[in-house]
């Protein structure tokens, strides 16, 4: 089954916990993302243990996907008191931090969370060999990521098909720009996709539900 996960991108403390009290009820996943100094979009005004204790004080029983925006420097501070929260399933670091991906990846492993390694857009699709052994899935950004709105870079079902085609049983997640309309979704799934990140489509919907079951039945035929 193809699983779709809605997206929160919150700056505030008091935002980030409205969010998961509005989209909890939709799904079982949660996708959080934390910017930082790896792209062009406001830095979030919450430290890490604002966002640890906001995530353990979740009662809804939602698991968590933590999509780390952040330099590798950044990631030195986040991923320890993140990862050893019990909400949190999984944790996105970018191939585009340079040095330290490994590194990054043994750590969040090690505290028994899968570790996923997101690729923008123009990043060759052979950097992932190097981590495939080490981690639990790939990113592939639809969008450069940063300012919502970017647009959707066409060669995205390609990477997708090829990642799958090269590595048929890893996890593959698409971010960025999903959408129903023009049936990017359904191609994305028929290109190798078995995760799709829904940010905006869902987030700003009149019915959140009706958009988030929608989406989860389309890709799902």
């Amino acid at each position: 089954m193809v699983t779709v996960i809605p997206a929160i991108l919150q700056l505030s403390r008091s935002g980030l916990e409205s969010e998961i009290q509005r989209l909890g009820m939709l799904s079982p996943f949660l996708h959080v993302d934390v910017t930082g100094a790896l792209v062009d979009a406001p830095s979030m005004a919450l430290t890490p243990r604002d966002v640890a204790e906001v995530l353990e004080a979740d009662t809804m029983g939602v698991q968590f996907n933590l999509h780390l925006m952040l330099s590798s420097e950044e990631l030195n501070v986040w991923i320890p008191p993140l990862v050893g929260i019990e909400q949190v399933a999984l944790v996105v670091i970018h191939h585009e931090i340079g040095d330290g991906v490994l590194v990054h990846a043994r750590t969040i492993r090690a505290a028994g969370k899968s570790a996923l390694v997101a690729i923008n857009p123009g990043t060759p699709l052979e950097v992932v060999d190097a981590y495939a052994a080490h981690i639990d899935g790939v990113v592939v950004m639809g969008v450069v990521p940063g300012a919502q709105g970017n647009p959707f870079e066409s060669d995205t079902f390609d990477r997708v098909k090829a990642l799958r085609k090269k590595y048929p049983k890893m996890m593959i997640v698409v971010d960025g720009a999903v959408s129903l309309e023009d049936k990017r979704a359904q191609q994305l799934v028929a290109a190798g996709a078995d995760t799709l990140i829904v940010g905006s489509k869902i987030r700003d919907a009149h019915d959140p539900q009706a958009v988030f079951d929608a989406f989860t039945m389309a890709v799902n035929q």
